[in-house]
């Protein structure tokens, strides 16, 4: 049986290594604009529409890399959902190991952005996210393609589905998206 892969990302800059093949990413999203507007509760964003462009970047990216696009696993997505509430009701960290329904040899990646701001996606290019669904769900991909043990486990060609989940939470004043990406492995 593969081993579970499992990383954390925080927006971008390795601080410490953990437990092994484990490692805690933290860094800058890059710069806020400050004369935009801040999304608000009244203005929510689609946590689904989040989890499909998160599906789509990152099949984009494998498709790049000439890897196999993943078809979507429903059931584990939607258990990586409820992983990423429980993340943004305070429990930072990743799943246990058996947690998706999934076959053996699941591998995870977690991160948190703030849904505002710029960020600098796999392609190169610095987009202002602010709120915008898609962009929300390339940034994630963007962060993880820059780490390399994220961009391991997204380009694994021994995955055979995805599961991507999303949960937004309001943090400090900041409204922050939680998001967990799993794959399955057979």
């Amino acid at each position: 049986m593969p081993s579970r892969l499992a990383w954390t990302v925080t927006l971008g800059v390795l601080i410490a290594p953990l437990a092994a093949g484990a490692a805690v990413l933290v860094g800058d999203a890059g710069e806020v604009d400050a004369d935009a507007a801040t999304p608000t509760r009244d203005e929510a964003i689609n946590e689904t529409a989040v989890e499909q462009a998160m599906h789509s970047a990152l099949n984009d990216r494998r498709a790049a890399e000439g890897r196999d696009r993943l078809p979507l696993d429903t059931t584990a997505s939607a258990q990586a959902s409820a992983w990423s509430a429980r993340m943004a009701n305070g429990s930072y960290e990743h799943s246990p190991r058996g947690y998706y329904a999934c076959p053996a040899g699941t591998a995870e990646n977690i991160a948190t952005l703030p849904a505002e701001g710029r960020v600098e996606l796999d392609t190169g290019e610095i987009v202002r996210y602010q709120g915008n669904e898609t962009k929300l769900g390339r940034a994630l991909i963007g962060v993880w393609n820059r780490s390399p043990p994220h961009r391991e486990n997204m380009l694994d060609r021994t995955h055979t589905a995805h599961a991507p989940g999303v949960a937004v939470a309001e943090r400090n004043g900041t409204l922050t998206v939680f998001a967990t990406s799993g794959f399955c492995s057979q």
